[in-house]
């Protein structure tokens, strides 16, 4: 993720997977690129599960479909860590998904 600004302008991910953890990581790259970090902060399980139309998947599904969204979490408690410890705790207790 490059951030500038507090704008994210560019994201990409690479991973193998199931296609939902798949599905999910494309599209969550789209919901967030030229977005403020401080509205992806904001992102909850419901905005993906919403986003890519799977609101009844079972426990196990909900994890491929949420991993995107954590690994996208702990880059930004990473990159708030030195930055802005309070809003790097914040993010780190709101990443708990599942």
């Amino acid at each position: 993720m490059k951030v500038e600004d507090n704008i994210v302008k560019d994201i990409k991910f690479e991973g193998r997977g199931c296609a939902i953890s798949q599905a999910s990581a494309s599209m969550l790259t789209e919901m967030v690129m030229n977005k403020s970090l401080t509205s992806i902060k904001e992102l909850d399980k419901d905005d993906i599960l919403e986003n890519i139309g799977l609101l009844n998947l079972g426990p196990a599904r909900i994890k491929c479909a949420l991993l995107s969204l954590k690994v996208l979490k702990m880059s930004m408690v990473e990159y708030y860590a030195s930055k802005d410890p309070e809003s790097a705790q914040e993010i780190r207790e709101g990443s708990r998904l599942y």
